[in-house]
C-alpha cells in the first residue's frame, strides 16, 4: 500500500474509532440489555478493524513499551478472574453478574492495541481533538437549552433520574457531567499549554474547553483543571526559555480573575446563583472551610466507611465486583478505594504499575520527540485523570477507559515528520 494512501487509511480509522467511542448513543431508556449491547459493540468494532488491518497487511508493528503495557492490562484481566474465582469458591459470592464486568479490561486491551497500530501526523491528531471539543461544546449548549431527549440519548439513566440529577448540567456524549468535565478539563489544560508554548491563538479553544467544564458544573473537574493550569503556568515561568513575559502577564490576569471569582463565590454561594447554583454553592463550601459539611463530600465519606469494612475482610485479593450481592457497594467516588475493594491491594498495585509504565513512556517521548504536543497531551490527560480519580470512579469506567487507552496509545505513536514545523501546531 502506498505511503500516502496508508496515511489516509489510518487517519480514517482513527476518526471512525474515536468518533464511535466518544459519540455513540447510550440511551438508558432503552433498557439494561440494550446498554450491554452498546458496550460490547465497541469490542466488535475494534475487532472488525483489527481484522481489516490484518487482511490489508498494514506494515505495522508493536513497540516494546506498548507491548509491556498490553501485558500489564492482560495481568489485570487475569488477576480480576482470580479474585472473582476465589470469592466464588471460598466466599460464597455469586459471580455470574460479575463476569460481565470482565469486558472492561478486554476493551482497554483492544483499544490500546489498536491505537498502537495506527500512526497519524501531529497536525491531524490536533485537528481531531479540536473537532471533538467543538462538537461537545455545541452539544452541551443544546442540552442546556432543551434538555430531555438530548440528555437521555447519551445517558445510561432513566429520564426521571436525568431530570432530577442533571438539571442545568450538560453531559455531552459522556453520559455523566463529571466524565465530560474531566475530558474537557484535560483538553483545556492542553490548550493552555499550547497557548503558552506554541501560539496565542489557542486561547479560543481553551475558552471553549473550559467553558464546557463550567457548563457541566463539575466542582472536581473545575478545581483540578484550574490547579493543573496553574502548575503549567508556574512550570513555564521557572523552566521555559521562551514566552516568559506572556506567562507573567497571564499569571497576573489569572490572579485577578481568581480573586474576583473567589469573592463572587463566597458572596453568592449560599444564595440563588441561577443556572450555576450547583457549582457555586459547592465550591463556596470548600473555600469557606466547610468541606466536611458539603453534601457530596459527606456522601463520599459514607461510601468510604462502608467499603472499608469489606477491604478489611479481603485486603489483598478483594471482594470482587459483587454485583449479585444485595447491599454490596456499587460506587465509591474514589477509584483507588473502589479498585482495592473489588480486587484488593494487589489489583491496585497492578493499576499503579500500569500508570507508571504509561507515564514513563510519556516522559521519554516528550524528551526525545521533536514535536511534543501529542505526548504532552497524554501527560496532562493522565494528570487530570489520576487527580479526578480521587473523587470519581472514572479510570476503569466503561464509558471513559476505552477513550483513555485508545487516545494514549495513539498519541504516543504519533509520528514525527521531517518537514513538520513545530510552529505549525497552532490549530
Amino acid at each position: 500500500m502506498q505511503t500516502k494512501e496508508l496515511n489516509r487509511t489510518q487517519q480514517l480509522l482513527m476518526v471512525i474509532i474515536l468518533a464511535y467511542l466518544i459519540m455513540k448513543p447510550y440511551p438508558g431508556f432503552m433498557g439494561e440489555n440494550f446498554l450491554r449491547i452498546m458496550d460490547f459493540s465497541s469490542i466488535i468494532l475494534i475487532g472488525a478493524i483489527l481484522f481489516l488491518i490484518y487482511m490489508t497487511r498494514f506494515e505495522v508493528k508493536i513497540s516494546l513499551s506498548a507491548g509491556r503495557t498490553l501485558l500489564i492490562i492482560a495481568a489485570i484481566f487475569l488477576w480480576q478472574l482470580i479474585s472473582m474465582g476465589y470469592n466464588a469458591l471460598f466466599g460464597g459470592v455469586v459471580v455470574l453478574e460479575d463476569l460481565v464486568d470482565m469486558y472492561k479490561p478486554l476493551i482497554m486491551f483492544s483499544a490500546f492495541f489498536l491505537g498502537s497500530l495506527l500512526s497519524v501526523s501531529p497536525l491531524f491528531f490536533e485537528k481531531a481533538i479540536k473537532f471533538f471539543v467543538i462538537f461537545q461544546f455545541f452539544l452541551c449548549i443544546i442540552q442546556m437549552r432543551f434538555g430531555g431527549f438530548s440528555l437521555g440519548l447519551f445517558s445510561g439513566r432513566d429520564m426521571t433520574t436525568i431530570a432530577n440529577e442533571f438539571s442545568n448540567r450538560a453531559i455531552g456524549t459522556f453520559g455523566n457531567p463529571n466524565f465530560l468535565a474531566v475530558f474537557m478539563a484535560s483538553c483545556a489544560v492542553w490548550y493552555f499549554y499550547k497557548l503558552l508554548f506554541v501560539n496565542k491563538r489557542n486561547i479560543f479553544m481553551f475558552l471553549i474547553s473550559f467553558g464546557t467544564v463550567l457548563i457541566t458544573q463539575s466542582r472536581t473537574a473545575t478545581i483540578i483543571g484550574l490547579s493543573t493550569c496553574l502548575l503549567v503556568l508556574v512550570a513555564n515561568i521557572l523552566l521555559a526559555r521562551k514566552h516568559k513575559i506572556r506567562s507573567f502577564v497571564i499569571l497576573i490576569m489569572s490572579i485577578l480573575v481568581v480573586y474576583t471569582a473567589y469573592h463572587y463565590v463566597l458572596i453568592n454561594g449560599q444564595h440563588n446563583s441561577g443556572q450555576f447554583g450547583y457549582l457555586v454553592s459547592g465550591i463556596s463550601k470548600v473555600l469557606s472551610g466547610d468541606l466536611v459539611y458539603q453534601s457530596s463530600f459527606q456522601g463520599r465519606t459514607l461510601y468510604w466507611a462502608n467499603i472499608g469494612v469489606y477491604i478489611k475482610s479481603h485486603p489483598l485479593i478483594g471482594s470482587g465486583p459483587m454485583k449479585g450481592e444485595l447491599g454490596a457497594p456499587n460506587v465509591a467516588d474514589n477509584n483507588y478505594v473502589f479498585i482495592v475493594y473489588k480486587y484488593g491491594f494487589i489489583g491496585l498495585a497492578l493499576w499503579l504499575f500500569l500508570t507508571f509504565t504509561i507515564l514513563k513512556k510519556t516522559f521519554k517521548t516528550i524528551k526525545y520527540q521533536a514535536n511534543k504536543v501529542a505526548p504532552v497531551f497524554v501527560l496532562l490527560f493522565w494528570v487530570v485523570l489520576l487527580s479526578s480519580a480521587l473523587l470519581i470512579d472514572i479510570m476503569e469506567h466503561i464509558r471513559y477507559a476505552p477513550i483513555t487507552f485508545f487516545l494514549t496509545s495513539l498519541a504516543l505513536n504519533v509520528k514525527n515528520e521531517d518537514d513538520y514545523e513545530f510552529k505549525r501546531t497552532d490549530s
